[in-house]
């Protein structure tokens, strides 16, 4: 018979789990024609744009090469580092809560792909991000999820087995990749979901 690995440490993403996160958002009021701001965030500042972002490249150069790719959207280009802090929208506070009945049983590291120059600005903005034990950063780190070596990382930095680390996050990707890596890892449901699960491991919740 199989035993289960006690578990050793809690690991959460943080964009649309603890805290609402869209490119669009920030274009919401900069491109009122949502076809016309689909069409940008689909063939201008896509997803592989923010993905090199999150991977640790510089706002700078990123937006300057996609600028003058697009010189006619050039100063909507320049607003997702000048506005950025409009894609960032609610916190989830039952989250926030969960969080703060965590503090002193387990630890718990946040593991995220947000640029490092943005990050620093989500932490100022919300104390509770400190209340993590640590942080893994995409853009700090030079990797991003799903790649495993991201996940490694976590393991190694603060020296759990992979099978004591639970995990959740909002997309399925990531949390495939994490079962991979041999964490126990489930998709992010909410905070009542998360609850439940971290009871059934033994938590006070």
């Amino acid at each position: 018979m199989t035993s289960i690995a006690p578990l050793e440490a809690v690991v959460f993403d943080l964009g649309n789990v603890f805290v609402e996160w869209s490119r669009e958002r920030l274009y919401e009021t900069l491109i009122s024609d949502a076809e016309r701001r689909r069409d940008f965030l689909d063939s201008v500042l896509t997803v592989d744009v923010n993905l090199r972002l999150d991977r640790g490249e510089r706002f700078d150069d990123v937006l300057a090469e996609v600028a003058a790719a697009h010189p006619s959207c050039a100063d909507l280009v320049a607003a997702f580092k000048t506005n950025w802090t409009d894609s960032l929208g609610d916190v989830n506070c039952d989250m926030v809560s969960l969080l703060d009945d965590l503090r002193g049983q387990v630890p718990v590291y946040a593991l995220t792909n947000w640029s490092g120059e943005t990050f620093p600005i989500a932490r100022a903005r919300f104390g509770w991000l400190d209340w993590f034990d640590g942080h893994v950063v995409s853009g700090e780190e030079g990797t991003v999820k799903p790649e495993p070596e991201i996940y490694r990382t976590v393991s190694d930095r603060f020296g759990h087995a992979p099978d004591g680390l639970w995990f959740t996050d909002d997309s399925q990707v990531n949390v495939d990749a994490a079962r991979v890596c041999g964490w126990r890892a489930e998709l992010f449901e909410g905070a009542a979901s998360v609850r439940r699960q971290l009871m059934a491991l033994g938590l006070r919740m």
